[in-house]
């Protein structure tokens, strides 16, 4: 029995040091920073790192701290609580008068010292509210914990593919795939492109959310999303609809539609489009065209020409529809981590306090 007791001692010691805290503290910080930077970092992304805040590791992780933190709490209890029940004096007060403890307590208390009494004791304390500082620092914290765990929890992230003038209530997260109450309706996705550079300065988004019955328009650009029902709705990305993206080009006089990844032949030579951008704020198409005599590839603009033996191209249109990409975000536990962190903050102002302590007994002369 007795070694089972020491045992338990044992973990429960371990459970409330300081060493573990800052273990945990020091693990928890550095995954959610890698969880952060991860979805840009390929091999980050190839191990899994860019769900780390959803995944049961990460959560054990917060588990073990808020365990902790708990108990390391109560430990601290005895030692406050002892601060706050006097049991020998650290100054005699001395006087002749008869009413000599009602006049140290008034004394006192017109230094707005808070007053404590026992016995022939009278504790007075400035800023004792500075002692429980540590208390509400802690509480905050177990509070921004509870909130990710929620958030981890009944929370969820994802992406939306979604072409133009189509709707969708399919969210692709990273093992499986959940429906919205609701679906998104892409109106029209824009994309503006740098003077003189094929680099995309902005990408919009516009349409609406049909649920039941209601229609709520929405707009979107990257860093402005837009919110319903709780979920968050960001301009990710898009990509090129290859259902729906064609060039006309003039062939020996002979016009030709040709789809994106969607080769075709004409007078014994085979066109492919490989991808559609702009340059200059002008059109290219990245074209494959294979001859009996050989193959050719390279980037034509919109209304150039170009000669490959018998056969002479012109690109004449362009036509882009796009897939808007959106990412999506649910977190439950948002509004809870934020009266943690106001908690925390408020919390700490109260260390700057200067707490003072005085145990007076009382003596008539």
């Amino acid at each position: 029995m007795d070694q089972i007791n020491i045992f338990i001692d044992k973990i429960y010691n371990f459970l409330k040091s300081l060493t573990l805290a800052v273990v945990l503290l020091s693990l928890i910080a550095f995954f959610s920073a890698i969880g952060t930077i991860a979805s840009n970092v390929k091999f980050l992304k190839d191990l899994g790192l860019d769900n780390v805040y959803y995944s049961k590791w990460f959560l054990l992780l917060i588990v073990l701290f808020v365990i902790n933190l708990v108990l390391c709490t109560l430990s601290m209890i005895p030692t406050t609580k002892a601060l706050f029940s006097p049991k020998a004096p650290n100054k005699i007060f001395k006087s002749k008068r008869k009413d000599t403890k009602t006049h140290l307590i008034n004394l006192l208390k017109s230094k707005k010292l808070y007053i404590q009494q026992k016995d022939d004791l009278i504790a007075a304390y400035r800023y004792p509210v500075r002692k429980f500082a540590v208390y509400g620092i802690h509480l905050g914290i177990l509070i921004v914990a509870f909130g990710a765990l929620v958030g981890s929890i009944w929370g969820f992230r994802g992406i939306m593919e979604i072409p133009q003038n189509e709707a969708s209530n399919i969210v692709v997260t990273r093992n499986n795939y959940l429906s919205l109450p609701f679906s998104v309706y892409n109106k029209n996705f824009t994309v503006s492109f740098y003077h003189n550079k094929d680099i995309p300065s902005e990408y919009k988004t516009t349409g609406y959310i049909i649920d039941s019955t209601q229609k709520i328009p929405f707009s979107t650009t990257v860093n402005h999303p837009f919110i319903h029902k709780g979920i968050w709705f960001y301009q990710a990305s898009y990509q090129l609809n290859p259902h729906d993206s064609f060039i006309i080009l003039n062939v020996n006089n002979s016009r030709v539609q040709l789809y994106l990844h969607k080769p075709v032949s004409i007078d014994n030579a085979q066109f492919y489009l490989a991808n559609l951008s702009y340059y200059n704020s002008k059109p290219i198409a990245l074209l494959y065209v294979e001859l009996p005599q050989g193959s050719a590839s390279g980037w034509i603009k919109l209304g150039d020409s170009a000669n490959l033996g018998p056969i002479n191209i012109v690109f004449e249109q362009a036509k882009e529809s796009y897939i808007t990409i959106l990412s999506v975000a649910k977190d439950p536990g948002s509004n809870i981590v934020i009266v943690g962190f106001i908690i925390m903050i408020a919390s700490s102002m109260l260390i700057f306090l200067r707490f003072r302590r005085r145990v007076y007994k009382v003596e008539q002369i």
